[in-house]
């Protein structure tokens, strides 16, 4: 009996491989394509089978069985449903939707090449990773040892944190001198500045006495201490800053405000008033930013000191001058107009494709939460397999299918950002269902929604509007990434991507006219980050030293 318990744990991953078998082989095709489908699932299959002979004499290789047979089925499943929507009936198909047969017969006969270019994908990786950590090293480990590099290396962290690494592709593409060096010079800087705040907050959280206790056994030097103290200690903080680089720059500024010379003391009472007020006021420097920034693409069409739409062919290409403050496009347009106009269009589709997958997210993630059954395992592997999908690859394939524009751009990229956000609605509901006080509500009579609307929501909104805010700048750049590549806007509306897209043939004869939307993206992205990162340390109780 034992045994035939233990023979279903790889019974159902097999069954669902067969299935896909038989489909395969009595589904007529749409597409005519190589039979290189069969084969993978053949290999898989041999797979299931081989753990589920050895799960008969092995408990350690039956538990792993058993935890992991619904991935094994899942993945057979959806092979199953990929090869229906493509294969065989032709409602999804190339180039966005490729068969499973075809992707798989193409990674066979293109193997050459794919290790070839993942040979120089891992050799930028390493190199940018090496430049990375290094001046991460030699900037962070100053910064903790030492208050004087530490008040000028602090701030600029604190600045360049917010602002996501894409920001900066265009500046590095353009000053370096290679494709390949532009892209080293992206990854260091993604690596730099996590690792260097890392460092610091580490070094700071460096207990003073074990630095006493090396100098008394003879670590009179600062390399000695530096080797064999304050190193071995940042390992930890090092890699969590790389991996977890978002949350470890609010506590590194405040463990930068309350640490001494070397190591930890603890904040008086006048340094947590000292950083509370400097929150608000950042809170309230940022809040407005962001305002002035709406009210200005509220009010845009009438801030326009020309017509953005008014071609002018005599006047085209003109450079800034006082009559053109930010010069003239290939058809003579004033690009101070465009770029003032197009800030409606980037601002609200942002603003309005962040409300939707705040709420999409939010109601997939409580009711997953609050119910707890069988469509929470399901919608909880859907959101699994979109986190693991490389999102703006995944958006460039819904937003091509749907055939571009501002408006299929958003449904795309809403279609591929909600799963975080109900990642964090379930575990907030998931927490709060099992507090005294919920279960003191459950048993006064009150109902589910009420339940739901008046102790769930109000208690978990806090991260999921922190997380909203510090999204904007995200879901900007993407837009503006999409309009760039032609996916978005379409001229001649004015939006800052797809400008951006138009003139970049002019780069090296007119770059004011690349420039100027960028200019605007740039700004707009940092102020919505900056009021972000601020609204998540006034959220935040040990950020304001409470």
């Amino acid at each position: 009996m034992k045994k035939i318990k233990r023979m279903t744990c790889g019974l159902l991953p097999l069954l669902a491989g067969a299935a896909v078998l038989i489909e395969h082989y009595t589904v007529p095709n749409a597409q005519a394509v190589s039979g290189t489908l069969p084969v993978f699932i053949g290999i898989l299959m041999c797979g299931v089978l081989i753990l589920t002979l050895l799960s008969i004499q092995s408990s350690s290789v039956l538990n792993w069985l058993r935890d992991r047979s619904a991935w094994y089925t899942a993945i057979f499943l959806i092979f199953l449903v990929l090869d229906v929507l493509t294969q065989k009936t032709g409602i999804f198909g190339p180039p966005m939707f490729p068969s499973p047969d075809r992707l798989l017969a193409e990674l066979v006969l293109d193997r050459s090449i794919l290790l070839d270019c993942a040979g120089n994908s891992l050799k930028l990786l390493f190199t940018g990773y090496f430049w990375g950590m290094l001046i991460g090293l030699l900037t962070g480990i100053p910064a903790g040892r030492s208050r004087k590099a530490r008040y000028w290396i602090a701030p600029i962290l604190r600045v360049l944190a917010p602002i996501p690494s894409v920001t900066w592709m265009a500046l590095f593409f353009v000053l370096s001198k290679s494709l390949f060096q532009g892209c080293v010079a992206m990854v260091a800087y993604s690596v730099w500045y996590p690792v260097a705040s890392g460092i610091m907050r580490g070094i700071l959280q460096v207990d003073h006495a074990y630095i006493e206790a090396a100098q008394t056994l003879g670590a009179s030097s600062e390399w000695k201490i530096l080797r064999y103290v304050t190193l071995p200690s940042v390992l930890p903080c090092l890699f969590q800053g790389k991996l977890n680089h978002r949350s470890s720059l609010p506590r590194a500024r405040s463990e930068n405000q309350a640490g001494g010379e070397r190591g930890m003391s603890q904040p008086t009472i006048r340094k947590q008033r000292i950083r509370r007020s400097s929150v608000k006021v950042r809170l309230i420097v940022f809040g407005t930013l962001a305002v002035l920034l709406i009210l200005f693409s509220v009010f845009s069409e009438q801030l326009t000191p020309y017509d953005p739409y008014l071609q002018d062919l005599s006047n085209a290409k003109a450079p800034p001058s006082a009559e053109h403050l930010l010069g003239t496009d290939r058809y003579g347009r004033d690009m101070l107009s465009r770029v003032i106009v197009g800030s409606r269009t980037s601002i609200f589709s942002t603003l309005l494709l962040v409300a939707v997958i705040t709420v999409l997210g939010t109601a997939v993630g409580v009711f997953c939460g609050w119910n707890g059954c069988w469509m929470d395992t399901v919608l909880m592997r859907i959101s699994d397999m979109f986190l693991a999908f490389p999102g703006l690859v995944f958006a460039l394939a819904v937003a091509g299918s749907l055939g571009g524009g501002l408006q299929n751009a958003i449904i795309a990229l809403a279609a591929i950002s909600w799963p975080k956000y109900a990642r964090i609605a379930r575990s907030q509901t998931l927490a709060q269902k099992e507090t005294v006080w919920m279960k003191a509500a459950k048993l006064s009579g009150s109902s589910s929604g009420k339940l739901i609307f008046k102790h769930i929501l109000p208690n978990i909104i806090g991260p999921i509007l922190v997380t909203a805010m510090l999204d904007i700048g995200t879901m900007m750049m993407e837009l503006a990434a999409l309009s760039f590549l032609g996916l978005g806007a379409k001229p001649p509306t004015a939006e800052w991507g797809s400008m951006m897209s138009d003139t970049r043939s002019l780069m090296t004869t007119s770059p004011w006219i690349t420039f100027s939307p960028g200019i605007a993206i740039f700004i707009s992205v940092m102020v919505f980050n900056l009021l972000g990162d601020t609204i998540r340390d006034y959220a935040d109780p040990k950020s304001r030293g409470r």
